[in-house]
């Protein structure tokens, strides 16, 4: 039976204060969860089946590959904690060799994950189900674990995906050190993607077919309904860069035209044409970097393995 922390977990009016912080920071921008909506996340799997956008196919044949020596290691019957689960299908992989006692998924996109969930908790009676509702970026992970009776459980984190790329490093480390003060915590088994060359990791992010330009444009819808704005989805185009000095991808909303923006309460403001909204940083790592990073975060690396590409890696760390 499926046990859901829903839509009280996510704080409405924190969401619209960060949105409403955001467009009018002198440069204005947005965090990636404003992505995650319902059509977002349904966009993003559409995504994820582009041949440009090779992140997800590559980190799955990864752990197809060193499923079992990986199982080896993880604690087995834990409680697995799945951030950012999305349809839940990545966690899903790990029942049968680590035998979860608890599954945790935790998101923000509440009325995507929720149906995801159900038929996994109807497949799947011998695991305690649970669900979470949580914007897990603002809100440090143990915390809201901390919520749920687990019981003895060990508490594994997974987190695939690359999803981390989304940090700065430094907020990136400070992340992965908040989780290790989960009662029980016995490590996390984390995605991440790898440095490529500029031009692959650019058309991973401007597919021709426009599936990633309309799932940065929806960021406009949601806030048309989460603030009362009235941003015109064609006065918008996607911009995708690469900027090497940080080793990341970068997306931006830049306006075609002059316009301004209004929303509920008052609030307004003016784009000049070519102005700009940053929505997503997407850092790569090389191998070393990002283990480095773990060490700085209070990790022990017991494990790496990559793809033959170079293309992702998956770590194990305690």
């Amino acid at each position: 039976m499926l046990e859901f922390h829903g839509a009280e977990h996510i704080d409405q009016e924190r969401l619209k204060n960060d949105a409403m912080t955001g467009l009018t920071a002198p440069a204005a921008s947005l965090p990636p969860k404003f992505f995650y909506d319902e059509l977002g996340s349904k966009l993003f799997e559409a995504i994820t089946a582009l041949p440009e956008y090779q992140v997800t196919r590559l980190e799955t044949d990864l752990v197809s590959k060193e499923l079992g020596a990986l199982s080896r290691i993880i604690p087995q019957h834990a409680c697995l904690v799945d951030l950012g689960a999305g349809n839940c299908q990545k966690a899903v992989r790990w029942f049968d060799t680590i035998h979860p006692s608890v599954y945790l998924a935790m998101d923000i996109a509440v009325g995507f994950m929720r149906p995801c969930l159900q038929k996994l908790a109807e497949g799947h009676p011998e695991i305690r189900v649970v669900g979470l509702g949580t914007d897990f970026a603002s809100e440090f992970p143990h915390a809201t674990v901390n919520r749920i009776n687990i019981a003895a459980a060990p508490v594994v984190y997974f987190y695939p995906g690359s999803s981390i790329g989304n940090f700065s490093p430094e907020s990136a480390q400070a992340f992965l050190a908040g989780l290790r003060q989960t009662p029980r915590f016995a490590g996390l088994l984390i995605g991440v993607d790898l440095l490529k060359p500029e031009k692959e990791l650019v058309a991973a992010y401007d597919d021709p077919l426009g599936v990633t330009a309309s799932f940065n444009k929806n960021i406009l819808l949601h806030l048309n309904r989460l603030l009362g704005a009235d941003f015109v989805l064609e006065n918008w185009q996607h911009v995708a860069l690469f900027d090497s000095f940080h080793g990341r991808i970068e997306m931006h909303l830049e306006s075609r035209v002059e316009q301004s923006v209004t929303w509920q309460g008052g609030g307004h403001r003016k784009f000049q044409r070519a102005a700009r909204i940053h929505t997503e940083n997407s850092y790569k790592y090389d191998l070393q970097s990002f283990a480095d990073l773990l060490l700085r975060a209070g990790y022990s690396v017991k494990k790496t393995v990559s793809s033959s590409a170079s293309g992702v890696a998956l770590y194990w760390a305690t």
